[in-house]
């Protein structure tokens, strides 16, 4: 699989849906590099990509470009297991898919569409949560 990507949409509050997903969207063609040319709202570069989940695993010196988004509720309100893992307060982020957690919302490419069959078919142990 090319690349998976996630963003910390958990804990958002309902009002200003819009501007929070233009906030993802100008936050994931940075991440990928999109170039201005590509009309895709959230660019190409990316098989999966995870729009909320209720936690993730990851480390310290995973690669991720976070930026400040004032809609969201405060940390202590919704995070559980995973607040070790948390970026900082009124922040999301973008990164690779490390680990996440019951999956509120994604959004798959055709090519990772392709992509999960083909690996999912081969018979080995992977699982897409």
């Amino acid at each position: 699989m090319r690349l998976l990507l996630k963003t910390t949409w958990t804990g958002t509050r309902v009002s200003g849906i819009h501007e929070q997903m233009k906030l993802v969207s100008d936050n994931v063609r940075n991440y990928t590099k999109t170039p201005a040319s590509d009309p895709s709202p959230f660019g190409s570069a990316w098989d999966v990509l995870w729009l909320g989940h209720c936690g993730e695993m990851t480390e310290p010196d995973t690669e991720r470009l976070e930026y400040y988004d004032d809609s969201l509720m405060a940390t202590e309100d919704y995070a559980g297991f995973s607040k070790k893992f948390l970026v900082a307060q009124d922040h999301r982020s973008v990164q690779k898919l490390a680990m996440t957690m019951c999956t509120f919302s994604c959004g798959i490419s055709r090519r990772g569409a392709r992509s999960i069959l083909k690996t999912l078919s081969s018979g080995q142990d992977e699982a897409l949560t």
